[in-house]
């Protein structure tokens, strides 16, 4: 079981609810009405495919035998001279190796901000390589677990062409499907809570009450229909506001990898939102001035003074090859757009939301007899919510809004310390039950209904 932190409100608190995998058992019997086989050690592989990351568990029964993880891309040839020493392995073109040869290969992340696939050749090698190359197992011999993005929660073909490609494809003998910020919930080892998703990709959130999710009060909108910022847009927030001209020299992707390698090393979120709109305003240049970001239309933060009255250290992040680049406000003044994108600048962002925003909304549209328990079970999922001072800040905004003290909601913050591997552990958790194989779609029930009948099997 996960450790996990809490950051409670002052406000009267409703009762939390117990953490137990016998509730998830419960919840997994109700999910599919057919009899339970009682083959509890069907080995199964868990995977979760983030628009950054992949991450992929092998589990029998109780007992997790391989993990891995690795980036979500894709290395097409180019056309130059190097391109017949790719095309002749296909196994060297995915991951960490593809990751490595971005100055050759043409990088593809099959995997959308939005948890969306979109492009599934690529997906397939995706999937090829982390059962043969990674975990070394036949995916005909295991049962599958694949977490799902949020936007498939309203895309009924995506779920149907995976089926397709799994059980035609792969032959897998059973597979199950589920929302990410659901299998996340599991890995905490509830079945009722607020998930707030923050990745690298586009930040969601789930109302979950008894192991079902409450789609009607999901906030999933995509970067294009004015979503919140999420961790890829603080990367190109700081590749437009570092001068980064010893990176020059390098590929666009290469470039991309090392700032976000200072964001994760040096960002974080401040406590104060006015002190941070006030330095923003001394310090940002008009948007088009500069130079914009790379992927998003946003504003140049631009020291103008190095000796600027307000005063911030300037830290030197040295680069692998010796070079180094100067970080100063940037680190907190990027992720502030998460909780502020007004202060990015770019077309659209006075009216975009920001993760306390996505809460509220959802938490506001629960029915209210159920509201307060999913408020005081507010789980943090994903890799940008470990940013330093993220969850007291996020608590600080939460505790803060009037409309949910008007309707008497305390977020309580759950806050788990594997909050990147939250829908692995829920995965894991759900294929260890011993009604697993009963709640799964099987290669029968394919052959037989076809992929339009995954929907009425898997439905948490």
């Amino acid at each position: 079981m996960p450790v996990s932190g809490r950051i409670s409100g002052g406000r009267p608190q409703v009762p939390v609810v117990s953490v137990s995998t016998s509730a998830i058992q419960d919840v997994a019997a109700t999910a599919k009405p057919s009899p339970a086989v009682e083959t509890p050690s069907t080995p199964c592989i868990v995977i979760d495919n983030g628009s950054l990351y992949s991450r992929v568990t092998r589990c029998v029964g109780h007992e997790i035998t391989e993990s891995c993880s690795f980036p979500t891309a894709v290395g097409l040839p180019t056309s130059t001279p190097m391109d017949a020493l790719y095309r002749s392995d296909q196994r060297h073109r995915v991951g960490c190796v593809s990751e490595g040869k971005g100055s050759v290969l043409s990088i593809q992340r099959p995997v959308g901000p939005s948890g969306r696939i979109v492009n599934w050749d690529c997906m397939q090698e995706v999937w090829q390589h982390a059962f043969v190359d990674e975990l070394g197992s036949r995916p005909d011999e295991h049962a599958v677990v694949l977490a799902e993005g949020a936007e498939v929660l309203y895309l009924k073909h995506d779920r149907e062409k995976m089926a397709q490609v799994m059980f035609e494809d792969f032959g897998v003998p059973m597979l199950f499907a589920a929302q990410q910020s659901l299998l996340s919930l599991f890995g905490t080892g509830r079945t009722t809570g607020c998930v707030l998703n923050v990745g690298d990709g586009t930040p969601h959130v789930l109302p979950v009450y008894d192991g079902f999710g409450l789609r009607y009060a999901a906030a999933c909108d995509t970067h294009e229909q004015g979503g919140a910022y999420g961790g890829s847009d603080i990367t190109d927030l700081l590749v437009a506001s570092l001068d980064i001209s010893p990176l020059r020299c390098r590929s666009a992707h290469r470039t991309h990898n090392l700032v976000r390698d200072i964001k994760e090393s040096l960002a974080f979120v401040t406590s104060s939102a006015t002190a941070a709109r006030a330095v923003a305003d001394q310090w940002r240049q008009p948007a088009g001035i500069g130079g914009t970001g790379a992927g998003v239309g946003v504003g140049r933060f631009h020291r103008r003074d190095p000796n600027d009255p307000l005063g911030f250290d300037v830290c030197q992040y040295t680069l692998p090859d010796g070079q180094t680049v100067q970080v100063g406000r940037e680190c907190f003044l990027a992720p502030e757009a998460l909780f502020q994108p007004a202060l990015a600048g770019g077309p659209g962002d006075d009216v975009r939301p920001g993760v306390q925003d996505l809460v509220r909304r959802s938490l506001l549209k629960c029915d209210r007899d159920i509201a307060p328990l999913l408020a005081a079970n507010t789980v943090l999922a994903g890799g940008t919510t470990t940013m330093t001072g993220f969850a007291s800040r996020l608590k600080q905004e939460l505790d803060g809004d009037r409309l949910l003290a008007a309707n008497g909601l305390a977020p309580d913050l759950v806050i788990p310390s594997n909050r990147t591997q939250l829908a692995i552990a829920g995965g894991s958790i759900l294929a260890s039950l011993s009604v697993f194989p009963s709640m799964a779609f099987t290669m029968q029930e394919y052959q037989e209904s076809g992929p339009h009948a995954i929907h009425r099997v898997c439905c948490l």
